[in-house]
Protein backbone atom coordinates (compact mmCIF):
# COMPACT_ATOMS: atom_id res chain seq x y z
CA UNK A 1 0.00 0.00 0.00
CA UNK A 2 1.72 3.63 -1.37
CA UNK A 3 1.17 6.74 0.14
CA UNK A 4 2.54 10.24 -0.15
CA UNK A 5 1.68 13.30 -0.08
CA UNK A 6 0.82 15.52 -3.72
CA UNK A 7 4.03 16.43 -5.15
CA UNK A 8 5.80 13.37 -3.52
CA UNK A 9 8.31 14.80 -1.86
CA UNK A 10 6.77 13.37 1.08
CA UNK A 11 7.05 9.43 0.21
CA UNK A 12 5.77 7.15 2.99
CA UNK A 13 7.19 3.44 3.47
CA UNK A 14 5.03 1.08 1.39
CA UNK A 15 3.04 -0.40 3.92
CA UNK A 16 3.34 -4.61 2.88
CA UNK A 17 0.92 -7.09 4.39
CA UNK A 18 2.20 -11.43 4.63
CA UNK A 19 -0.14 -13.86 5.52
CA UNK A 20 3.18 -14.59 7.96
CA UNK A 21 3.68 -12.83 11.50
CA UNK A 22 7.51 -13.78 11.44
CA UNK A 23 8.18 -15.02 8.32
CA UNK A 24 11.97 -16.73 8.40
CA UNK A 25 13.19 -14.69 5.71
CA UNK A 26 12.53 -11.77 7.83
CA UNK A 27 14.24 -9.93 10.66
CA UNK A 28 12.37 -10.24 14.30
CA UNK A 29 12.60 -6.73 13.97
CA UNK A 30 10.68 -5.24 11.59
CA UNK A 31 11.53 -1.52 11.99
CA UNK A 32 14.80 -3.10 10.12
CA UNK A 33 12.78 -3.38 6.99
CA UNK A 34 12.12 -0.78 4.13
CA UNK A 35 8.48 -1.00 4.49
CA UNK A 36 6.16 -1.10 7.13
CA UNK A 37 5.57 -5.09 7.95
CA UNK A 38 2.22 -6.13 9.55
CA UNK A 39 0.26 -9.81 8.56
CA UNK A 40 -3.18 -10.82 8.27
CA UNK A 41 -4.56 -14.58 7.48
CA UNK A 42 -5.12 -13.66 3.50
CA UNK A 43 -2.94 -10.09 3.29
CA UNK A 44 -5.60 -8.14 3.53
CA UNK A 45 -6.08 -5.28 4.98
CA UNK A 46 -8.39 -4.68 7.71
CA UNK A 47 -9.42 -2.21 10.29
CA UNK A 48 -7.27 -3.02 12.91
CA UNK A 49 -4.04 -2.89 10.65
CA UNK A 50 -5.37 0.53 9.09
CA UNK A 51 -5.53 2.03 12.16
CA UNK A 52 -2.24 1.71 13.33
CA UNK A 53 -0.71 2.29 10.03
CA UNK A 54 -2.88 5.61 10.30
CA UNK A 55 -1.45 6.42 13.66
CA UNK A 56 2.10 4.93 13.97
CA UNK A 57 3.31 5.51 10.15
CA UNK A 58 0.77 8.58 8.49
CA UNK A 59 1.00 10.89 11.79
CA UNK A 60 4.39 10.68 12.50
CA UNK A 61 5.13 11.22 9.32
CA UNK A 62 3.21 14.22 8.35
CA UNK A 63 4.63 15.72 11.90
CA UNK A 64 8.64 15.27 10.98
CA UNK A 65 8.17 16.27 7.12
CA UNK A 66 6.51 19.18 8.11
CA UNK A 67 8.92 20.41 11.46
CA UNK A 68 12.05 19.28 8.55
CA UNK A 69 10.38 22.00 6.46
CA UNK A 70 9.23 24.21 8.72
CA UNK A 71 5.41 24.22 8.20
CA UNK A 72 2.30 23.49 10.76
CA UNK A 73 2.02 19.85 10.87
CA UNK A 74 -1.73 19.62 8.88
CA UNK A 75 -2.64 17.30 6.39
CA UNK A 76 -5.78 15.72 4.72
CA UNK A 77 -5.68 12.01 3.82
CA UNK A 78 -7.59 10.58 0.78
CA UNK A 79 -8.81 7.82 0.66
CA UNK A 80 -11.40 5.44 -1.27
CA UNK A 81 -15.02 4.59 1.13
CA UNK A 82 -13.85 1.12 1.93
CA UNK A 83 -14.38 -0.70 4.85
CA UNK A 84 -11.22 -1.65 6.27
CA UNK A 85 -10.49 2.16 6.29
CA UNK A 86 -13.27 2.70 9.15
CA UNK A 87 -15.53 1.40 11.17
CA UNK A 88 -18.58 3.79 10.98
CA UNK A 89 -17.19 5.24 14.72
CA UNK A 90 -13.08 5.40 14.73
CA UNK A 91 -12.23 8.94 14.29
CA UNK A 92 -8.84 9.00 12.24
CA UNK A 93 -7.18 11.79 13.16
CA UNK A 94 -4.56 13.43 15.05
CA UNK A 95 -5.01 14.45 18.95
CA UNK A 96 -5.08 18.50 17.82
CA UNK A 97 -7.17 17.61 14.97
CA UNK A 98 -5.05 18.98 12.50
CA UNK A 99 -4.24 16.04 10.65
CA UNK A 100 -7.32 13.37 9.58
CA UNK A 101 -9.21 11.66 6.71
CA UNK A 102 -11.71 12.11 4.06
CA UNK A 103 -13.01 9.66 1.96
CA UNK A 104 -13.82 10.12 -1.94
CA UNK A 105 -17.89 8.92 -2.73
CA UNK A 106 -18.57 4.68 -3.22
CA UNK A 107 -17.60 2.92 -6.24
CA UNK A 108 -15.31 5.70 -7.71
CA UNK A 109 -11.84 4.61 -6.61
CA UNK A 110 -10.79 3.33 -10.15
CA UNK A 111 -11.59 7.02 -11.20
CA UNK A 112 -10.69 9.34 -8.85
CA UNK A 113 -7.86 7.72 -6.20
CA UNK A 114 -4.95 9.21 -6.94
CA UNK A 115 -2.68 5.80 -5.95
CA UNK A 116 -4.81 3.61 -8.88
CA UNK A 117 -4.57 6.50 -11.42
CA UNK A 118 -1.27 4.50 -12.88
CA UNK A 119 0.88 5.00 -9.74
CA UNK A 120 0.42 0.96 -8.70
CA UNK A 121 0.76 -0.05 -11.97
CA UNK A 122 4.21 1.77 -12.40
CA UNK A 123 5.43 0.31 -9.38
CA UNK A 124 4.65 -3.34 -9.89
CA UNK A 125 6.09 -2.86 -13.55
CA UNK A 126 9.16 -1.87 -12.19
CA UNK A 127 9.19 -4.81 -9.58
CA UNK A 128 8.29 -7.14 -12.63
CA UNK A 129 11.52 -5.86 -14.57
CA UNK A 130 13.82 -6.78 -11.88
CA UNK A 131 12.22 -9.93 -11.03
CA UNK A 132 13.21 -10.84 -14.35
CA UNK A 133 16.25 -9.37 -14.60
CA UNK A 134 17.28 -11.41 -11.13
CA UNK A 135 16.41 -14.91 -13.09
CA UNK A 136 18.23 -14.16 -15.79
CA UNK A 137 21.56 -13.23 -13.91
CA UNK A 138 21.20 -15.83 -11.13
CA UNK A 139 23.78 -18.11 -11.52
CA UNK A 140 21.89 -20.95 -10.00
CA UNK A 141 21.83 -24.28 -11.66
CA UNK A 142 18.45 -25.45 -11.52
CA UNK A 143 16.77 -24.95 -14.91
CA UNK A 144 13.30 -25.38 -14.23
CA UNK A 145 11.53 -22.02 -13.86
CA UNK A 146 9.27 -22.98 -10.67
CA UNK A 147 12.02 -23.85 -9.32
CA UNK A 148 14.05 -20.46 -9.74
CA UNK A 149 10.88 -18.49 -8.60
CA UNK A 150 10.52 -20.81 -5.08
CA UNK A 151 14.15 -19.65 -4.39
CA UNK A 152 13.08 -15.66 -4.28
CA UNK A 153 13.35 -14.96 -1.01
CA UNK A 154 10.81 -12.68 0.60
CA UNK A 155 13.11 -10.22 1.65
CA UNK A 156 13.92 -9.75 -1.58
CA UNK A 157 10.28 -9.44 -3.39
CA UNK A 158 10.47 -6.64 -0.67
CA UNK A 159 13.34 -4.64 -1.09
CA UNK A 160 13.01 -5.23 -5.35
CA UNK A 161 9.05 -3.18 -4.44
CA UNK A 162 11.10 -0.72 -2.03
CA UNK A 163 13.42 0.61 -4.72
CA UNK A 164 10.41 0.21 -7.32
CA UNK A 165 8.45 2.57 -5.23
CA UNK A 166 10.75 4.85 -4.72
CA UNK A 167 11.71 5.34 -8.46
CA UNK A 168 8.39 6.64 -9.06
CA UNK A 169 8.46 10.24 -10.10
CA UNK A 170 7.52 13.31 -8.90
CA UNK A 171 5.69 13.94 -11.45
CA UNK A 172 3.94 10.90 -11.98
CA UNK A 173 2.95 11.34 -8.51
CA UNK A 174 1.72 15.04 -9.83
CA UNK A 175 -0.09 13.29 -12.68
CA UNK A 176 -2.05 11.05 -10.39
CA UNK A 177 -4.46 13.95 -9.03
CA UNK A 178 -5.75 14.98 -12.70
CA UNK A 179 -9.33 13.58 -11.44
CA UNK A 180 -9.51 15.41 -8.55
CA UNK A 181 -7.07 19.28 -8.51
CA UNK A 182 -6.88 21.46 -11.55
CA UNK A 183 -3.53 22.34 -10.58
CA UNK A 184 -2.22 19.24 -12.20
CA UNK A 185 -4.57 19.30 -15.26
CA UNK A 186 -1.99 17.12 -17.48
CA UNK A 187 -2.17 13.65 -17.05
CA UNK A 188 1.62 12.09 -18.22
CA UNK A 189 2.70 9.15 -16.80
CA UNK A 190 5.63 9.61 -18.30
CA UNK A 191 4.55 8.08 -21.56
CA UNK A 192 8.14 7.23 -23.11
CA UNK A 193 9.64 5.42 -20.01
CA UNK A 194 6.42 3.43 -19.59
CA UNK A 195 7.09 2.24 -23.02
CA UNK A 196 10.70 1.72 -22.46
CA UNK A 197 10.11 -0.63 -19.35
CA UNK A 198 7.41 -2.81 -21.41
CA UNK A 199 10.11 -3.42 -23.91
CA UNK A 200 12.79 -4.08 -21.27
CA UNK A 201 10.61 -6.59 -19.89
CA UNK A 202 9.69 -8.13 -23.10
CA UNK A 203 13.40 -8.52 -23.84
CA UNK A 204 14.20 -10.16 -20.35
CA UNK A 205 11.53 -12.53 -20.71
CA UNK A 206 12.63 -13.37 -23.87
CA UNK A 207 16.25 -13.84 -22.73
CA UNK A 208 15.04 -16.39 -19.59
CA UNK A 209 12.43 -18.19 -22.48
CA UNK A 210 14.90 -21.19 -22.15
CA UNK A 211 13.19 -21.63 -18.35
CA UNK A 212 9.44 -21.84 -19.36
CA UNK A 213 7.80 -25.33 -20.31
CA UNK A 214 5.70 -22.92 -23.17
CA UNK A 215 7.50 -20.20 -24.81
CA UNK A 216 5.52 -17.64 -23.79
CA UNK A 217 4.16 -15.13 -27.05
CA UNK A 218 4.76 -11.19 -26.88
CA UNK A 219 1.00 -11.00 -26.19
CA UNK A 220 0.95 -13.47 -22.84
CA UNK A 221 3.92 -10.86 -21.82
CA UNK A 222 1.66 -8.06 -21.94
CA UNK A 223 -1.16 -9.20 -20.18
CA UNK A 224 0.69 -10.11 -17.30
CA UNK A 225 2.71 -6.48 -17.57
CA UNK A 226 -0.89 -5.37 -17.43
CA UNK A 227 -2.21 -7.56 -15.00
CA UNK A 228 -4.74 -9.38 -17.66
CA UNK A 229 -3.68 -12.56 -16.99
CA UNK A 230 -6.82 -14.90 -17.72
CA UNK A 231 -6.92 -18.75 -16.34
CA UNK A 232 -7.55 -21.24 -18.67
CA UNK A 233 -11.57 -20.80 -18.54
CA UNK A 234 -10.74 -17.31 -19.69
CA UNK A 235 -11.60 -15.75 -16.25
CA UNK A 236 -9.59 -12.81 -15.65
CA UNK A 237 -6.84 -13.74 -12.73
CA UNK A 238 -7.22 -10.79 -10.31
CA UNK A 239 -4.75 -8.76 -8.95
CA UNK A 240 -3.04 -8.41 -5.78
CA UNK A 241 -3.43 -4.62 -6.01
CA UNK A 242 -7.01 -4.58 -7.30
CA UNK A 243 -9.33 -3.02 -4.83
CA UNK A 244 -12.02 -5.21 -4.10
CA UNK A 245 -16.24 -4.28 -2.81
CA UNK A 246 -16.93 -5.77 0.30
CA UNK A 247 -19.52 -7.85 -1.38
CA UNK A 248 -16.27 -9.11 -3.63
CA UNK A 249 -14.55 -10.18 -0.28
CA UNK A 250 -17.18 -12.05 1.15
CA UNK A 251 -18.08 -14.01 -2.30
CA UNK A 252 -14.23 -15.09 -2.36
CA UNK A 253 -14.51 -16.27 1.26
CA UNK A 254 -17.71 -17.81 1.25
CA UNK A 255 -16.54 -19.98 -1.88
CA UNK A 256 -13.28 -20.64 -0.73
CA UNK A 257 -14.92 -22.02 2.66
CA UNK A 258 -17.62 -23.98 0.19
CA UNK A 259 -17.33 -27.65 1.10
CA UNK A 260 -17.63 -29.96 -2.38
CA UNK A 261 -20.67 -32.11 -2.14
CA UNK A 262 -18.57 -35.75 -1.47
CA UNK A 263 -16.66 -33.91 1.43
CA UNK A 264 -20.06 -32.93 3.53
Amino acid sequence: MPCCNIDGSNKLPLMFLGTSQNPRDLPKDKSDLPVYYKSSKKAWMNRDLFKQWFFEQFIPSVQNFAQQNGREPRALLLLDNCSAHHDGGTILESNDGKIKVIFLPPNVTSLGQPMDQGVLHAVKKRHKKKLMLHLLLDDTDCSIFEERLKKISLRQVIDWLHQSWDEISHKTIEGSWKNLLDEYPLFDLEEAESGSLDNDVLALVKATAHFYQENPSNDDIKDWLNDSVCDSKGNKIIGDCDVYTDNEILDSVLHENKAEPDEE
